[in-house]
């Protein structure tokens, strides 16, 4: 508890892996964000747990189904997680900013993932980049996230995959 606005950004920014609002690193932090209301919250759903995730799964196969075709690839194993997005890498980074211009101007909130850690500055502070990061930039260039939620209907995901799809035709 703080009267002071700007520490309680701080430490809050610490529950959330150091982010700022602009989602850039600001300080060190963790993912510390579970209240006791989510855990409750948590528990209830554990009870549907089983036919969420397999819908999730079979929504990814969707993604994929459509995407794969065009050259887009996807993470191996992502099947394996609870998938609480669908991460795609296209060919080029060009593809990538004109389907995710698309698809937010069209009110698809897909994004680009979290920028390569030593772009981070807080983190360029504390440590020193060893090597060639070229692979991580191309891949940042190239990679998106595709929402998934538990009431995705086929529609939405068609509307998304075609979206990109005539990305690529263009």
């Amino acid at each position: 508890v703080s009267r002071n606005q700007g520490f309680i950004e701080t430490v809050k920014s610490f529950e959330n892996f150091g982010f700022n609002h602009e989602k850039k690193i600001g300080v060190v932090g963790i993912n510390a964000k579970m209240q006791e209301f989510n855990a409750a919250i948590g528990i209830r759903q554990l009870e549907s747990f089983d036919a969420r995730l397999t819908n999730r799964r079979l929504n990814l196969e969707k993604y994929k189904e459509k995407l794969t075709p065009i050259g887009c690839a996807f993470q191996d194993n992502d099947q394996n997680s609870t998938i609480p997005f669908v991460s795609v890498i296209t060919e080029s980074k060009d593809l990538t900013a004109v389907a995710l211009n698309k698809l937010v101007q069209s009110g698809v909130e897909a994004r680009r993932y979290y920028k390569p850690l030593h772009n981070q500055s807080i983190l360029m502070q504390k440590s020193e980049i060893s090597g060639d990061l070229s692979v991580t930039e191309d891949i940042y260039d190239r990679i998106m996230s595709l929402p998934l939620h538990d009431s995705m209907t086929e529609d939405e995901i068609d509307f998304i995959t075609d979206t990109i799809v005539r990305v690529y035709e263009e």
